[in-house]
C-alpha cells in the first residue's frame, strides 16, 4: 500500500484458494451525509499502479476471483529486440526510467489530448508526463465525458492497446509499452450479491485455485544456427555449398589468368 507508516509485511501473499481466504474489505456505505453508491476495484500487480480492468458495481457484495498466470523468459531470449519478444528484461525497465504503469499513463494522456484536446491530472503514485502539444492545453472537466465515452478513453486502464471506433471503422493505438519478461498477469471475474438492510459493502478477492498456469519464453535457434542450417539443407539437395561456390569461382578466374612468358 502506498501511505505513509505502511506496513512492512506488504505486500501480503497466500497459500490457499477460495472464499475469504485472500482479501476481505468492508466498506461502510455512509460516509457523513453522503452514500456510497458505486465501488470499483482494480487488479494489479503489487509493483505497478493500474489494472487490466476496473470493476464498477453498486451491489452489497462483490466477489473477485483470480486466476494468475506467469511469465518468464530465458536469458537467450534478450538476443531478440524488443519489438519480437514484447517484454523488457529488469536492467531495461531500470535503464528506461518509468514503469510500465507510468508508460501506459502517458500513453493514455496523449491519446486523450489527442482526441479531446484536454488534460487530466490523475492523483497517482507515478510520475507524470506532460503531454506534449503545440498550443497551451486545457484541463479536462464535466463536459469532456462524453468524449471520453465516444472516444473510449479509459483513465484507470492497463490496456496496453487502445481500441477506436468512429462511424463503424475500428482502429488500435499500440502503446508500445511492454511487461517485465518474468511477470505475473491476474485474469479476474466478478459476482456480485444484494442483501436487505445490508451498511457495508463487502469485496472478497480469493484465488480460485491453488495452481497457476506458467510460459517459458525460450529461444531455440539463433541467426548463425539458421544460417548454418538453410546451408545444410542447400548442400543436400542442391549438392553445393558456399565453400564450393567460393572454390568454384576461384578455379574460373585462375583458368583465365593467361601465364606470362619470360626471356633468359
Amino acid at each position: 500500500m502506498h501511505a505513509r507508516n505502511a506496513d512492512a509485511t506488504w505486500p501480503w501473499s497466500v497459500s490457499d484458494s477460495g472464499f475469504n481466504s485472500g482479501l476481505n474489505v468492508k466498506l461502510n456505505r455512509f460516509v457523513g451525509e453522503n452514500r456510497l453508491e458505486r465501488v470499483g476495484v482494480i487488479v494489479h500487480e503489487h509493483s505497478q499502479f493500474l489494472g487490466t480492468n476496473v470493476i464498477y458495481s453498486s451491489d452489497d457484495r462483490i466477489v473477485v476471483p483470480l486466476q494468475p498466470i506467469r511469465f518468464t523468459a530465458e536469458a537467450g531470449v534478450k538476443a531478440r529486440p524488443v519489438e519480437m519478444r514484447h517484454c523488457y528484461f529488469t536492467d531495461e525497465v531500470m535503464l528506461s526510467g518509468q514503469s510500465r504503469s507510468e508508460c501506459i499513463h502517458a500513453c493514455h494522456l496523449n491519446y486523450m489530448a489527442k482526441m479531446c484536446k484536454c488534460y487530466f491530472e490523475i492523483p497517482m503514485a507515478v510520475r507524470k508526463r506532460r503531454v506534449q502539444m503545440e498550443d497551451p492545453i486545457r484541463a479536462c472537466s464535466v463536459q469532456d465525458l462524453s468524449c471520453f465515452g465516444k472516444h473510449k478513453v479509459s483513465l484507470f486502464s492497463m490496456s496496453n492497446v487502445i481500441e477506436e471506433s468512429s462511424d463503424y471503422v475500428f482502429n488500435t493505438t499500440d502503446c508500445k509499452c511492454y511487461p517485465n519478461c518474468n511477470h505475473i498477469e491476474y485474469h479476474a471475474s466478478a459476482y456480485t450479491d444484494n442483501f436487505d438492510g445490508m451498511q457495508d459493502v463487502e469485496v472478497d478477492v480469493y484465488f480460485e485455485e491453488e495452481t497457476l498456469f506458467s510460459y517459458r519464453s525460450t529461444l531455440y535457434i539463433t541467426l548463425l544456427d539458421l544460417m548454418v542450417s538453410y546451408g545444410g539443407i542447400a548442400g543436400l539437395i542442391l549438392g553445393t555449398s558456399v565453400i564450393g561456390g567460393i572454390t568454384a569461382i576461384l578455379d574460373r578466374i585462375s583458368c583465365c589468368v593467361q601465364p606470362s612468358s619470360r626471356r633468359d
